[in-house]
């Protein structure tokens, strides 16, 4: 029987139980145990009187090296006869690779002596199942300057749970819009990396405008890495806002779940940030505020502190094509055609029509500029980043504006015409005006201007309408006039005087001379003496009954005809732009003497046609009475005789 024994234990020592001189052990606790939980193994005495009397339990860590002393393991020793005892023990709380030392006393039950034996194991402690509280969350670093959220502190750039209240001093954890990574390190009860199990993960952004928007599926996704304790968990947060972050397991939250993190917005993008203005066009010489909206890639706008901070700007206005001016201004506007838009020069081949805009600062994600431009025309703003890492980017969307011109300037404006200075009347006569700003830009206005009427002097008793018809940006002024006279204008527009000078003196002259309008007065006209001088007066008038001086063209001259010995023939010349017209009325005197007395048909014309009241007249030339006959004459002394005809005889000598 004990040949049978040794031999039992001999294989058992060969099958893999652990054997001394005088004991052997065997049972799964003897390799492998779950951190924290009892673990089980037997030991046998390998003589067939002996029995297993005590054990002591202990372990080291592999760890330790040899600086550590073992420590006791509790533990509890069954005896189960026929030399055999169990021992359970409780293995250590922290998972790994420990030295497991058993030391055993054997008694003899015959002579009640005793030995001492080590056994020595290699002992892998398990962890546990991952549960709950100790499973923990890790952040990892997004910014510069990164604070963990409330309950976690910061440790290599990853924020842990805390374990003291002192560790937590950290809050407002910031991440950057985009991909949100949030580590899940799995535990045991005891601490210890544990196998990653399955969580859940939900995710809660609450807006800048106070909108909730619950993270789905597609903005989820789980990557599992070589360690087998960890998960990685991607939130995919386009939009700014704090988000709220639930991690279950087991439906229960894990260590520091819920938290919240504020989602900020990344680098500024070029492809995403946006040029506005509040209009759609701009007016000469008036400052447009241009807005600079910047935008990260997930169209946040990003904060005033990153626009100062991260990015310098430059903001180009360029005028194209170059403005034209129609028609061209006068010598004395010429000199606002120097200048285009304005603000600061860049230097360019074209530095006339390009500037760069004024910054005035941030504002609200952006910043703010003032353009201005003094030349009509379509401009283009375009903006160009200069990153700090000496990148440039052109923002990708511009503005094209039209630059209309701003309010009517008097001394820019022009009116041109001779009908501002000299008209006839009867006649259409026609004026300009040309609406311009102070830079000179042509006004292209829907409405025409207003313009008093023509005011006369005392010679006329009513005014004269002024009529305006648009063509473009010119204005054409009309008035026809059937007064002679001066008179007084001026041309408004918008209710604003257009004009440095408050009047133009428009000097208004007759038509040519009508003979249907002339008339002629005097006694001369239907009665005369024969031999003696008659005289009438012929009263020139235009169509209009004004004094007319200026003869009608291919006809320059007045007839008079009483007898076939009687033709006179008067001249007309255009005395009027001599002074001839300031006179109180243009009369021109007829006189002529008939030598032969009886009645006659009196025809006088002027450009073969009778004047007024003419046709059909009669006159009639008396005789000469002789009041006494001359018989006696003194020598030296003037006689005047009248009979057939007229003579004058001086006495030379008397006889």
């Amino acid at each position: 029987m004990r040949t049978v024994r040794v031999l039992l234990l001999v294989l058992l020592c060969f099958l893999g139980a652990h054997c001394a001189e005088d004991v052997t052990s065997f049972g799964d606790g003897l390799s492998v145990a779950s951190a924290g939980s009892v673990a089980m193994f037997v030991l046998k005495a390998t003589s067939s009187d002996g029995e297993i009397a005590s054990a002591a339990v202990r372990a080291s860590g592999s760890w330790c090296l040899e600086t550590c002393t073992p420590w006791s393991l509790p533990h509890v020793l069954s005896d189960v006869g026929e030399g055999e005892a169990s021992i359970e023990y409780m293995a250590p709380t922290r998972s790994g690779m420990y030295t497991l030392v058993v030391l055993v006393r054997v008694q003899n039950r015959t002579d009640l002596s005793s030995t001492e034996s080590e056994v020595l194991m290699t002992l892998q402690v398990l962890p546990q199942q991952a549960v709950w509280h100790t499973t923990k969350l890790m952040l990892s670093s997004q910014t510069t300057g990164t604070r963990c959220p409330k309950g976690f502190y910061l440790v290599s750039e990853r924020c842990l749970p805390c374990i003291e209240a002192s560790l937590c001093q950290g809050t407002g954890y910031q991440v950057t819009a985009g991909s949100v990574p949030v580590l899940v390190s799995f535990a045991d009860p005891y601490g210890n990396p544990a196998m990653r199990s399955e969580v859940t993960v939900e995710g809660l952004v609450l807006l800048a405008n106070g909108f909730e928007r619950l993270l789905g599926n597609e903005a989820l996704s789980l990557q599992e890495g070589p360690n087998i304790s960890v998960s990685r968990v991607h939130l995919n947060v386009q939009q700014s806002g704090n988000l709220t972050v639930s991690v279950l397991l087991l439906s229960q939250h894990v260590a520091g779940s819920p938290f919240t993190v504020e989602v900020v917005p990344g680098e500024v993008d070029s492809e995403t940030s946006l040029l506005s203005v509040q209009q759609a066009y701009m007016t000469a010489g008036r400052e447009l505020e241009v807005a600079l909206q910047m935008l990260d890639t997930f169209e946040n706008p990003v904060s005033d502190r990153q626009v100062v901070n991260t990015c310098s700007f430059r903001l180009y206005l360029v005028l194209s094509p170059p403005a034209a001016l129609l028609p061209s201004p006068s010598s004395s506007d010429s000199s606002s055609s120097s200048s285009s838009c304005q603000t600061f020069v860049v230097p360019s081949q074209d530095s006339a029509a390009l500037r760069l805009c004024g910054y005035q600062g941030p504002a609200g994600g952006g910043c703010l500029f003032s353009c201005s431009c003094d030349r009509v025309g379509d401009v283009n703003i375009s903006a160009v980043l200069s990153f700090p890492d000496g990148r440039q980017e052109a923002i990708k969307n511009s503005l094209t504006l039209q630059v209309r011109p701003g309010l009517p300037n008097a001394l820019a404006t022009s009116i041109t015409g001779a009908a501002l200075s000299l008209a006839t009347c009867g006649a259409v006569s026609v004026f300009s005006v040309y609406p311009r700003d102070m830079f000179g830009n042509l006004r292209q206005e829907e409405a025409s201007p207003a313009a008093t009427q023509l005011l006369p002097d005392s010679s006329c008793r009513s005014s004269a309408d002024v009529l305006f018809s648009s063509r473009g940006g010119e204005h054409v002024g009309s008035f026809n006039v059937t007064c002679s006279g001066s008179y007084l204008l001026a041309v408004k527009l918008g209710g604003f005087l257009l004009i440095q000078q408050k009047e133009f003196l428009v000097r208004i002259l007759p038509s040519s001379v009508c003979s249907s309008s002339s008339f002629a007065q005097g006694t001369g006209l239907t009665l005369a003496t024969a031999g003696l001088e008659a005289n009438f007066a012929v009263h020139l008038r235009d169509q209009f009954g004004n004094v007319a001086y200026t003869p009608t063209e291919n006809c320059s001259s007045l007839t008079f005809r009483l007898s076939p010995d009687v033709l006179v023939e008067l001249p007309l010349d255009n005395a009027g732009l001599g002074g001839e017209e300031e006179q109180e009325d243009n009369v021109r005197t007829v006189g002529y003497t008939s030598f032969i007395a009886g009645g006659y048909n009196v025809s006088l014309l002027y450009c073969l046609l009778p004047l007024r009241s003419t046709e059909g007249l009669a006159a009639a030339v008396k005789e000469q009475r002789v009041d006494r006959e001359v018989t006696t004459a003194t020598a030296g002394q003037v006689y005047t005789f009248t009979g057939h005809l007229l003579a004058t005889y001086r006495v030379k000598a008397a006889r």
